[in-house]
């Protein structure tokens, strides 16, 4: 065989030293070394499996000055995200199943990188018909405010639940509690969206569902809404490697839902044995 390029030397996930050929633009072969157009030596570097990104707003249409298919999965596959899945906070939201199957036909064509979508999640919404027409989970289901979406009150958010957990469907769950008047600080938007406020929103979401209901809870922002939640749960780059104390309390490019959290350890060492993405 001979290979386009072959990275020389690999450490693999298990350990095992190895080469990777290339030819044709896919991996053809792991293990002894054969000839090639071009070697890098890569042995200073662990090879891992590729990435799947269960959070990303890949926008288009009229928000595409912000992103789109292309760009964000070109983005995604540089950072080594081989498959991406989309929130319905589009304009318009995919709230139907129409809208979803044009969504899924946008990403057909852009897309660099595996995807899927998830379906929005509003009362009279007809969730069993964008399951069927593709969706790969349902939500952001949002239990409190946030930029794009009111809260559901519990008796909503269990009902929608139910109809979820019928279909054998995962609901991925945007959980805080929100409080005060509007904020104008940092630190003001933290105690208005508290860490504490977020475990026990974290902890009244999983009572709502139903037994054996699987759930993804959002951007978590604390370790002890990670030790609450009951499913898998998620953290995003800016809350485990940034705090609000980097920032000025006045800079709005530091303010997101949930807040940055004052400086604590990492939430990924809370994960114990609960699966984390």
């Amino acid at each position: 065989m001979t290979a386009d390029l072959v990275l020389r030397n690999v450490t693999l996930p298990t350990g095992r030293r190895a080469d990777i050929v290339i030819a044709g633009g896919f991996v053809r072969h792991v293990g002894a070394p054969v000839r090639a157009d071009e070697t890098i030596d890569c042995s200073r570097f662990t090879c891992l499996p590729g990435a799947v990104d269960m959070h990303v707003h890949m926008r288009g249409g009229v928000q595409a000055e912000k992103e789109d298919w292309r760009t964000g999965t070109m983005s995604a596959v540089a950072g080594g995200v081989t498959v991406v899945v989309d929130q319905p906070n589009t304009v318009p939201p995919l709230t139907t199943p129409e809208l979803l199957r044009a969504r899924i036909r946008e990403a057909e064509g852009h897309a660099v990188c595996g995807f899927a979508v998830n379906a929005g999640v509003m009362p009279g919404a007809d969730l069993e018909g964008m399951w069927n027409a593709g969706a790969m989970a349902f939500g952001e289901t949002f239990a409190a405010p946030s930029s794009y979406s009111e809260g559901l009150d519990p008796e909503t958010l269990g009902g929608l639940f139910a109809r979820i957990h019928a279909l054998g469907g995962l609901a991925t769950v945007h959980a805080e509690e929100v409080s005060g008047p509007a904020p104008t600080t940092l630190t003001a938007h933290d105690n208005a969206r508290s860490g504490a406020g977020e475990a026990r929103a974290v902890r009244a979401a999983s009572a709502l569902a139903p037994g054996g209901m699987r759930l993804h809870f959002c951007h978590m922002s604390t370790a002890a809404s990670i030790e609450a939640a009951r499913g898998m749960v998620e953290v995003t780059p800016h809350h485990l490697f940034l705090s609000r104390e980097m920032f000025e309390e006045d800079d709005t490019r530091a303010r997101m839902n949930p807040p940055l959290r004052p400086h604590q350890p990492s939430p990924l060492e809370a994960c114990g044995s609960t699966s984390a993405t």
